[in-house]
């Protein structure tokens, strides 16, 4: 979790995260800093993930497939209801750390932030109505 200390009396972030894989937050070997792009400062040190960890979050996804796709469309919703709220819920703190941590004017951030919260609470409401049909292709004479 994200850690704020002082340093010479000013608040300084040193923040440094884990990696979630199964639920479980997991430490790495080493992290990298990531800079603020104006300041030069440092916003926080992310995990660094071997290739072991990448191995281990696709075979965490993978178990996690197996019952999301038994899951029934109510409780797909409701996930991605929960997604969407929580989203919401701390969009400030995303917006500040995507100002910190590229480029972005917060107004930009912040309309990236309401962008995927509306598609997240989009796909909670078709999720329930799926109707067995294909989309049309705009390459003529295909239909997928």
């Amino acid at each position: 979790m994200a850690t704020t200390e002082k340093v010479n009396g000013n608040a300084s972030s040193s923040a440094s995260f884990s990696l979630i894989v199964d639920n479980t937050d997991i430490s790495t070997a080493t992290t990298f800093d990531v800079h603020d792009p104006f300041s030069g400062d440092v916003v926080h040190a992310a995990p660094a993930a071997s290739v072991q960890d990448g191995i281990n979050a696709v075979e965490s996804a993978e178990r996690a497939f197996a019952s999301w796709r038994h899951s029934t469309p109510l409780e797909k919703r409701t996930i991605f209801n929960k997604a969407a709220i929580l989203l919401q819920d701390r969009k400030s703190e995303i917006v500040d750390a995507m100002v910190k941590e590229t480029p972005a004017l917060a107004s930009w951030a912040a309309f990236n932030i309401s962008t995927a919260i509306q598609f997240v609470q989009e796909a909670a409401g078709i999720v329930t109505q799926i109707k067995g049909e294909i989309v049309p292709s705009n390459d003529k004479g295909n239909f997928t």
